[in-house]
């Protein structure tokens, strides 16, 4: 089964920050991760589910997950959830950051 992606605002939004963040040091490299990014978020149409709960899962009624992109000090989390025949991919974020948040989603 393929499911349509759906990107949310807040996604799409952080994303735009965190290549922004990357562009004032080196701009190439920003585009380039940004749709490496892209690129993986939209791979989650097939098997969304064999990938691990984000650790917020225990905080949401609903199920959250999580792929990891990045190495060492530069990982981020992309955190969706499965509807249906739907990913809906709510938050990009560091994965130093607080799993906890009170407005994390």
């Amino acid at each position: 089964m393929n499911y349509r992606i759906l990107l949310t605002e807040r996604f799409t939004n952080h994303l735009a920050e965190i290549g922004d963040y990357i562009a004032r040091d080196n701009p190439s490299r920003a585009l380039s991760w940004v749709g490496e990014v892209e690129k993986r978020v939209m791979q989650l149409d097939t098997f969304p589910e064999a990938l691990p709960y984000a650790r917020e899962n225990e905080n949401y009624p609903i199920e959250l997950r999580q792929l990891v992109f990045g190495r060492g000090r530069s990982k981020y989390r992309v955190i969706f959830t499965v509807k249906s025949d739907e990913v809906v991919v709510l938050d990009i974020r560091h994965s130093a950051r607080n799993g906890h948040d009170s407005n994390a989603l």
